[in-house]
Parts: structure tokens; C-alpha cells; sequence
């Protein structure tokens, strides 16, 4: 069975989604955060990778017919490797290979933590200390609002493009949309400003899945909800 470590408000939050859509049992290990917003000590004394990092995932994988523990880190590798194992459907998969949707479902899957990297990063500074309010707003308006601008022109586009739907313009999400989810979250959480309509909507059809409501009930809520219409 899959154990899934979460870290309340945290890009666990895909990997919760993407659970509950594939409909498997599974089991949840929470890390509530410290009152300043930092992950717990717990994080790393209970988390079974030495990375001590969320989400982790461990389950149970037969490898050259003898069933081992598997201990997997890293959203990307988890969402391919619980699409490739539990999804045997492929409701969640592209399946013509090197077609549109394909090349567009690679493109997000891979660049949802550039993106990430850009929209937390002034914030994260100030939060570890390294610099203060003044210095955060610096790192902001010289390093990274410039690149988040180009990103959310480039996701606008593409979304609108496609009816605000899924990435990959299936009837269904894929890896995409489990990795691109969370940035987005923290984007329009942190700059509303620069989140085009077709983004929003788009966060809005996400967190209004029976599935993604979900896995927020089971771990008590999310800080990165969208306020009802």
C-alpha cells in the first residue's frame, strides 16, 4: 500500500490529488508546520528517505519477482510512477505518443518546478533568514518577478488557447496538471495581480473536483483554497 508523507500546505498537495483521482487505498503520514511555517523536526526523524523531504511516498513493488518497499522522493518521479503503476486505464496518461497533447503533457510535467522555483523564492529567503524585508523585495523586483511574468504569459496563453483545460487538452488531467497545480496555487496565493483569467479559472476547476476536495478533507484543509465564486 501506498504511504503518503504530507506536509500540510505543501507540493504534497499533487500528490494527494492524484491519489484520491486513481481511487487506490492508501494511507496518509501528516506533518503538521511550526507556528513560523517551517516543516516540523518529525519531518526528518519519521520520514523514511534519508532526503527528508515532501512528499515522500513508500509502497509496496514486486521488482524481479520478490516484493520490496520502494521509497520514492520528488513530485515528478512520484506522479510517473503512480500514473505508470496504478492508472491501468490510462485515463490519466496521453496515449499517442509524440502527438500535441504528448509534447505539451512532457513540457509542464518538467517545467512545473521551474516555475515553482520563481514563485517561492523571495518568499523562502525571508523565511530562512537569509534576507530581510527589504532585501526579499529586491531578490522580487530584479530576479523574479521578471521571470514569473514571462512564465504566466506563457501558461495564459496556452490555457486560453486550449478553453482553460487541461494541459495536455484531454478530457481528463495528466502529469501535467498534477505538477502545474500547486505552483499555480502559490502564484495566484501571492501575486493575484499577474494571474490572467484563463489561470484562474483553471485553479478554480481544479480545487472544485470531488476528488481534490477530497484529499483536503482528509489532512484538514489547505491555506491555498480559492475563495467560493
Amino acid at each position: 500500500m501506498v504511504v503518503l508523507h504530507h506536509l500540510k500546505d505543501s507540493r504534497a498537495q499533487r500528490i494527494l490529488w492524484l491519489l484520491e483521482e486513481l481511487e487506490i487505498p492508501y494511507e496518509i503520514k501528516n506533518y503538521p508546520r511550526l507556528p513560523d511555517g517551517r516543516a516540523p523536526p518529525e519531518l526528518v526523524t519519521e520520514n523514511p528517505s534519508p532526503l527528508a523531504k515532501s512528499p515522500t511516498i513508500t509502497d509496496t513493488h514486486v521488482i524481479d519477482g520478490k516484493e520490496e518497499t520502494i521509497t520514492l522522493v520528488e513530485s515528478g518521479a512520484i506522479v510517473e510512477y503512480l500514473i505508470a503503476k496504478y492508472d491501468t486505464k490510462g485515463k490519466f496518461s496521453v496515449p499517442e505518443r509524440l502527438s500535441q497533447g504528448w509534447i505539451d503533457n512532457v513540457f509542464y510535467t518538467h517545467f512545473a518546478e521551474e516555475f515553482a522555483r520563481a514563485v517561492v523564492l523571495a518568499f523562502v529567503l525571508k523565511r530562512q533568514g537569509a534576507v530581510d524585508d527589504a532585501g526579499s523585495q529586491k531578490v522580487e523586483d530584479v530576479f523574479t518577478m521578471p521571470v514569473i511574468k514571462r512564465h504566466t504569459a506563457l501558461i495564459e496563453e496556452h490555457l486560453s488557447k486550449n478553453g482553460s483545460n487541461w494541459f495536455a487538452g484531454g478530457t481528463n488531467p495528466t502529469s501535467a496538471d498534477f505538477m502545474m497545480i500547486v505552483p499555480l496555487e502559490i502564484l495566484i496565493w501571492r501575486y493575484p495581480n499577474v494571474t490572467g483569467p484563463s489561470t484562474k479559472e483553471y485553479i478554480r476547476k481544479v480545487q472544485n473536483r470531488p476528488k481534490y476536495k477530497e484529499g483536503i478533507e482528509k489532512v484538514g484543509g489547505y491555506r491555498m483554497l480559492l475563495p467560493p465564486a
